[in-house]
């Protein structure tokens, strides 16, 4: 009876570190994304001197993300989204498996790329819902 009742305690510790260690883990691989869609848009940009908003003209491993130029309903979904008509400006939305948005906001213009994050539904980039900008995560 004690071995069981030791057993349940352990349980009871180590279920919820596990769950939030978990959480943590997919909202990084969601950083990861949105990073990696950043990359992306910087290296088309470097060749057209623009950012796009076309999914299918970013030449990246679509195993791990998939680009849509909608908000992002789920996870591994990169929304892309450019800001201005001279397409200096893109922001990108990812929503990790928690059911946090991340997003960056990288302007070419002003030499700056921020971060931001919000608790919404779907991920829209077009009208981020984020609470402040920040220089990182």
């Amino acid at each position: 009876m004690v071995v069981v009742l030791v057993i349940a305690i352990l349980l009871a510790i180590a279920i919820p570190t596990f769950i939030a260690t978990r959480h943590k883990a997919d909202d990084r691989a969601a950083q990861v994304g949105a990073r990696q869609g950043l990359s992306s848009e910087l290296s088309y940009y470097s060749t057209g001197q623009q950012f796009t908003d076309d999914p299918a003209t970013l030449n990246v491993e679509t195993s791990l993300y998939r680009y849509v130029a909608a908000p992002s309903a789920g996870p591994r979904e990169i929304s892309l989204y450019v800001v201005d008509g001279a397409r200096q400006r893109v922001v990108l939305g990812v929503r990790s498996d928690t059911g946090t948005c991340f997003y960056v906001d990288h302007d070419m213009a002003a030499a700056v790329t921020r971060y931001g994050q919000a608790d919404v539904p779907a991920c829209n980039p077009d009208a981020a819902a984020v609470g402040a900008w920040l220089p990182h995560w």
